[in-house]
């Protein structure tokens, strides 16, 4: 059976409390109750509960929505870098061949190209071609062991 007594708030008016049915309360009457039996350690209070987990929360989201990102966007970053070299490589080649084009279509680069490559020449002249020196006869002296 519980009793009811009337407390004294702040602005001095009284209001109803049951007695055992806080901590506060019973600490101040001396009553046992429910509340003197169940008492929570300070971490695990309901409010201090839900504030943690709202901060847990907020921080899983600001993982997902800031962090995860901004890796993909420095990988997409690194990717770009590789892509752009790629390109001023092939920019470069593009223009080497291009000239080449140009040059190939010009009568001195196509008899150079015909007497260097394919030892080509103009009629009532002679081609020479220059051989190595043979290699010499070694003999079994002049091999050292």
């Amino acid at each position: 059976m519980t009793t009811t007594t009337r407390r004294k708030t702040k602005s001095g008016t009284t209001r109803p409390t049951r007695r055992g049915s806080s901590r506060r309360a019973s600490k101040r009457t001396g009553a046992k109750g429910p509340a003197d039996t169940i008492v929570l350690p300070a971490f695990l209070h309901p409010r201090r509960l839900a504030w943690t987990a709202l901060v847990l929360t907020t921080a899983v989201v600001a993982v997902m929505f800031i962090l995860i990102p901004a890796t993909s966007w420095l990988e997409l970053r690194s990717d770009v870098d590789s892509r752009q070299t790629e390109f001023d490589r092939l920019e470069v080649e593009t223009a080497r061949l291009e000239q080449r084009v140009v040059d190939l279509q010009t009568d001195r680069e196509i008899e150079r190209l015909a007497r260097s490559e394919y030892n080509l020449v103009y009629p009532n002249e002679e081609a020479y071609a220059v051989l190595p020196p043979p290699p010499k006869n070694t003999s079994s002296s002049d091999i050292r062991e």
